[in-house]
């Protein structure tokens, strides 16, 4: 899977740190800071202990390596492939205008159609209007120049309004498959469906800045590391900030960072590792946990 993002990040730690190990031995310190550079800082409980016991025969235990020559890293004809698919995806127009001329002599290697998500609504945003695409990428760009936006928008009761905001980040729902824009300086447009948005432009006017507020939650999970189960949890929820630290034997504590809005979602995806994942905290989290495997339960005697 070396063409996967996720994947891909953890080959170019490994060809730096054979860069780097052919210039000096290199300590576990060292391999940990090459780890949390060029991949994830919660990628090193499972990448250093391959690399310190010779599993890919590329780092000696004495911290060097037996090949003479730094690595490259071409792109393979799978690799291609599969950025041909991804240029198929509608929401790679919110970022690049014309897709199709990229990689065109390569066959997609897979299709959209060939991809069949569950648990997913199907009211989700048009990335392919030209009026949508126009205001993510205002929006982006005053998140990246730190500009204020002045936003026309519709309310949930279907009325208009203008608004003064400034930009924070841009968040991305898998389930509700809508993008929606963080923002601080109106109490009622704190969270923007970018759905909702008419049209918008970047200011030189300010908002003042509020205190700031909550806004993730802490999620502790004790992940039993059997049948892949750390590599799995960490694939399945890439786009959560989180950490991983080795508990003790095959038990690894991960900590996940997570908005409010996305509780639902987070909690469908940790009831999907069953036993081998356990809430440790916040307490209202094992709850929700506990009321969903109870109602699971109702409704399967009622069968």
């Amino acid at each position: 899977m070396i063409f996967n993002e996720i994947y891909g990040a953890y080959y170019n730690a490994v060809c730096e740190i054979i860069k780097e190990s052919l210039k000096k031995p290199l300590s576990t310190q060292d391999l940990r800071r090459l780890v949390e550079k060029h991949a994830f800082k919660e990628s090193a409980p499972l990448l250093i202990p391959q690399i310190k016991n010779e599993e890919w025969k590329l780092i000696k235990k004495d911290g060097t390596t037996p090949l003479k020559n730094p690595p490259t890293l071409p792109l393979t004809t799978l690799q291609k492939r599969w950025l041909r698919s991804v240029m198929l995806d509608p929401r790679i127009k919110l970022f690049i205008d014309t897709p199709e001329e990229i990689l065109p002599e390569v066959e997609p290697l897979f299709m959209p159609e060939d991809i069949v998500l569950y648990d997913k609504y199907e009211n989700g945003d048009n990335f392919t209007s030209k009026d949508y695409i126009n205001n993510f990428r205002a929006i982006l760009n005053a998140i990246l120049e730190k500009k204020c936006l002045i936003i026309n928008m519709t309310k949930k009761n279907g009325c208009f309004s203008k608004v003064l905001v400034r930009p924070i980040r841009l968040e991305f729902s898998e389930k509700d498959d809508k993008f929606r824009l963080i923002a601080e300086g109106c109490s009622f447009a704190r969270t923007i469906n970018l759905s909702s948005v008419i049209s918008c432009e970047a200011t030189d006017k300010t908002v003042k800045r509020q205190s700031p507020k909550k806004e993730t939650e802490s999620l502790v999970l004790q992940v039993k590391d059997q049948r892949n189960a750390l590599e799995r949890v960490m694939l399945h929820l890439a786009h959560f900030k989180k950490t991983a630290t080795l508990d003790e034997g095959d038990t690894y504590q991960v900590t996940i960072e997570y908005s409010k809005a996305d509780e639902a979602e987070l909690l469908i995806r940790i009831l999907s590792f069953g036993h081998l994942v356990r809430v440790v905290s916040p307490s209202s989290f094992a709850l929700l946990i506990k009321e969903r495997i109870d109602k699971q339960i109702s409704l399967l005697n009622l069968n």
